[in-house]
This record gives structure tokens, sequence and C-alpha cells, in this order.
């Protein structure tokens, strides 16, 4: 089972991903979009307790930003 990043490394990686969210004025998926990526997150071996083990961020709110890519190019 894969390990979360150290928490300087998701910290860091979130405060990136939030950056760029808010640089596109905190825009948002669709539903759509929403439950599509949920969906390959809930499928992902990376996905630990909502949490992405590759970059570390919350997967509830990853998805749901725009901004946002998964590091493994699944969406």
């Amino acid at each position: 089972m894969p390990e979360l990043p150290s928490l300087y490394r998701r910290i860091l990686n979130f405060l990136k991903t939030y950056w760029k969210h808010l640089k596109l004025r905190r825009e948002m998926v669709s539903d759509r979009i929403y439950a599509n990526r949920l969906t390959i997150c809930s499928m992902c071996p990376n996905n630990i307790n909502g949490k992405c083990a590759l970059c570390g961020c919350p997967l509830l709110k990853k998805a749901r930003w725009k901004a946002s890519d998964c590091p493994a190019d699944k969406w």
C-alpha cells in the first residue's frame, strides 16, 4: 500500500494547487465532471482514505477545483 508524502510535501502540494485555483477565480468543475473524477479516484490504488498518495491532497477538494489535475494523469 502506498504511503502519503510527508506533511511538509502535502502542504506545499496543496498550496500550489490552491494558488492555481485562486488564479482561476475559484472556478469549479460541473457536477458531472466532479462525480466522474471521484469515481476514478475511488478505484485508484493511490487513494488512501480520501487523500492522494502521490500529492497528499484531499480528493474531495482536488476533484472539485477546475485548476486541479490528477498527478497520475487519470483526469
